[in-house]
C-alpha cells in the first residue's frame, strides 16, 4: 500500500472517525482492491472501454523488439463470456509486447494469477528455436538489472545494451508461455538469450476459446529455474507474437494480479 494511504489511515484510525477511513480507502484506487495489486484493470479505460494499439491502456506501454517491423494489435474490448472489458492480442505476421512497470510498493509480492484464452494455437511455432520462437500467448515476469549479480563482462554487455537503447536490459525474464510443440511443466533456456527462462503452463491439449486461470508462486518458479533468489520484479508484460512464424493469432487477457 503506498505510503500516503498508510498515514491517511492511521490519522483517520486515530480519530476513529468512520468517514475519514472511506475517504482515504479511496485513495487506494481499483488497482489495490482486494489485497492484490491488479494490473488488467480496465473498467475505467477511455473510449468506452475500446483502446487500439497506438494507445495502449492506462499505465502499459509498448514493448518493441528491433528488428521486427510489424507489432501486435493490444485493444481493450468487452469480452461477454468474462463478464468484464479484457485485453486482446492480434497478431498478422507481427510481435511486440505490451508492458507495465510495477510501483516499488508492490515488492515484495511474488504471488501472480491471470487468466487467458486463445483462439486457436499456432500451427508452425517452436518455442525452442530461434527461427519458430513464437507464442499464441506469454506472461512475462521482467527482473530488474542488477550488477552485483553479474561478472564484470557481463556488465560490460549490459552498459553497451544500455547506451544502445537508453536503459538497462532485465537482469531476467520469465516466460510463461501457452505453447504447441512442447508438453506442460516444461522449463527451456530462450533460444536467443539464457537469461530468459520459459516455463510452458499450456500445451495443445488445452482448449481453445476457454478461458483458463493460471496462479503462479513467481519466487518459486525463479528459483527453480535460475537457481538464485530473484532481485526485484520491475514489470509484467503480456506478449502475443507470431513474427517469424508468420501466422495469424488471437488471444485474450485478464485478471492479472500480483499478491504478496
Amino acid at each position: 500500500m503506498p505510503r500516503i494511504v498508510r498515514q491517511c489511515l492511521c490519522v483517520a484510525a486515530s480519530k476513529q472517525n468512520i468517514t475519514c477511513v472511506l475517504l482515504c480507502l479511496t485513495l487506494v484506487g481499483p488497482a489495490f482492491a482486494a489485497g492484490g495489486f491488479t494490473l488488467t484493470d480496465f473498467a475505467n479505460t477511455s473510449n468506452d472501454g475500446d483502446v487500439n494499439g497506438d494507445t495502449p491502456p492506462r499505465a502499459w506501454q509498448p514493448w518493441t523488439f528491433a528488428p521486427v517491423e510489424r507489432t501486435t494489435e493490444y485493444r481493450v474490448v468487452k469480452d461477454a463470456s468474462a463478464g468484464k472489458p479484457v485485453l486482446r492480442a492480434r497478431a498478422q505476421a507481427a510481435g511486440s509486447a505490451l508492458r507495465r512497470d510495477l510501483p516499488s510498493s508492490v515488492q515484495g509480492y511474488q504471488n501472480l494469477r491471470w487468466r487467458w484464452k486463445i483462439e486457436q494455437p499456432l500451427a508452425n511455432a517452436d518455442i525452442t528455436l530461434k527461427a519458430q520462437d513464437d507464442a499464441v500467448a506469454r506472461i512475462l515476469v521482467i527482473y530488474a538489472y542488477d550488477p552485483a549479480r553479474l561478472s564484470f563482462a557481463q556488465r560490460a554487455r549490459y552498459a553497451l545494451a544500455r547506451a544502445i537503447y537508453g536503459e538497462w536490459p532485465p537482469h531476467a525474464i520469465l516466460n510463461y508461455v501457452w505453447a504447441r510443440q512442447q508438453h506442460k511443466g516444461s522449463v527451456i533456456a530462450n533460444p536467443v538469450s539464457d537469461r530468459a527462462q520459459v516455463i510452458v503452463i499450456e500445451d495443445a491439449q488445452s482448449p481453445a476459446g476457454v478461458w483458463r486461470e493460471q496462479p503462479r508462486n513467481v519466487a518459486a518458479d525463479y528459483r527453480k529455474v535460475f537457481g538464485e533468489a530473484p532481485p526485484p520484479i520491475a514489470a509484467i508484460a503480456v506478449m502475443t507474437d507470431t513474427d517469424v512464424t508468420r501466422e495469424t493469432a488471437t488471444a485474450w487477457y485478464t485478471d492479472l494480479v500480483l499478491t504478496p
